[in-house]
């Protein structure tokens, strides 16, 4: 199945910040044949117009623009950034890769570099930061259970074990709250 065939919401969307033209057009050629939808733009006020209306997959940044730093650009959307970032730069120095990671950037490469090794970094980026978004969400579904058992032990122990009591407070019925304390192993003392 190619690209064109899935629903274009599937499509992994990487946006492109570089203002090397042939280098960008052969970026969204390559990452075009291995699945992706690649946006590219070249400058920090173009990329600036394109997230305020989607969110990528993946931002792929230069450190030198015309019109400013990539790193400048990291500080300003962190606070809304929902998507990895991999920053490219054709002035690599360890100050700049450290800069980069401080600003949370998930890698750093040096250009010029081979778009096969791009390649494999951009699928490897998307795909740890998919797990990583899905272990969160994971945890706070636990986190909820966690609340959920919490508000029955506490329910429980204000009616003093007294499970239709207990199940009113909740709003639950009694025979669904004597659910949860089963499914959850919730032990329990009755005074009745």
């Amino acid at each position: 199945m190619s690209s064109s065939d899935k629903n274009p919401d599937l499509i992994p969307k990487v946006l492109l910040v570089d203002d090397e033209h042939a280098f960008g057009r052969a970026v969204q050629r390559r990452l075009k044949k291995d699945g992706y939808f690649c946006d590219h733009v070249c400058s920090l006020e173009q990329a600036r117009e394109s997230l305020k209306t989607q969110s990528p997959g993946l931002l792929i940044l230069d450190m030198q623009l015309p019109d400013g730093n990539g790193l400048q650009f990291l500080e300003e959307i962190e606070g809304r950034r929902d998507f990895p970032v991999l920053v490219l730069t054709a002035y690599a120095t360890v100050d700049n890769a450290v800069a980069a990671m401080k600003m949370k950037a998930c890698d750093y490469l040096s250009k010029p570099n081979d778009l096969d090794a791009l390649s494999n970094l951009v699928f490897s980026l998307i795909e740890e930061w998919n797990v990583s978004a899905k272990s969160i969400a994971e945890t706070r579904f636990q986190t909820l259970t966690d609340i959920d058992q919490a508000m029955i032990r506490e329910a429980l122990s204000a009616s003093k074990g007294n499970v239709s009591k207990a199940a009113r407070n909740l709003g639950l019925g009694r025979m669904a709250l004597r659910h949860r304390i089963k499914k959850y192993g919730i032990i329990y003392s009755s005074d009745n």
